[in-house]
């Protein structure tokens, strides 16, 4: 979708999409457009993609795609305060399309999935995320989250996988948010 809208060499610096994991899963219910109608298992709620903006190499874009419609909205400006400009490069944050590598994805959720199941009775993949170089890694990595459910207690649970990019190194995170 990005790249088909961006173009393969478009530098981008973060790259979310939110999925619905289900009524099954979501206690809270999350509800598409309808509240009467939960949205399905696995329904695209939001993509955004930050990428560099093609007048100004120096600035970001934001766009949000309309998913009723499928279609990306108008860029926006990304305001972001950086503390010391001096030594800041906004290229140290951008990756091409091409490199990114969301091909292996699936193949990685697929064999997450084996490990998760095992482990919990239900879950769901809620969102994918091409996040930029950060204090955890200096280089663009893809987390993989998703949202599990527990068969002897009421509440579902959000954890993450993440490949680092461009290799194949799988990692998950400890990180954890309970629901009552």
């Amino acid at each position: 979708m990005v790249a088909e809208k961006l173009g393969p060499n478009a530098k981008v610096s973060s790259v979310t999409g939110y999925f619905s994991p289900g009524k099954d899963i979501d206690l809270e219910g999350n509800i598409a457009d309808d509240p009467d109608k939960p949205a399905p298992q696995g329904a695209l709620m939001q993509c955004t993609v930050d990428y560099q903006n093609p007048q100004d190499a120096h600035k970001l874009l934001r766009m949000q795609m309309n998913v009723r419609t499928g279609e990306f909205g108008t860029p926006v400006p990304l305001e972001f305060q950086v503390s010391d400009p001096a030594h800041f490069n906004l290229e140290d944050y951008l990756i091409t399309l091409d490199k990114v590598g969301f091909a292996g994805v699936k193949q990685f959720m697929d064999s997450q999935a084996a490990i998760i199941s095992k482990k919990f009775s239900k879950f769901a993949w809620d969102h994918i995320t091409l996040d930029e170089p950060n204090t955890f890694s200096s280089k663009h990595t893809i987390l993989v989250n998703y949202t599990e459910k527990h068969d002897d207690a009421l509440c579902a649970d959000c954890a993450a996988s993440w490949l680092a990019v461009p290799s194949r190194t799988a990692h998950r995170r400890a990180a954890r948010r309970s629901s009552p």
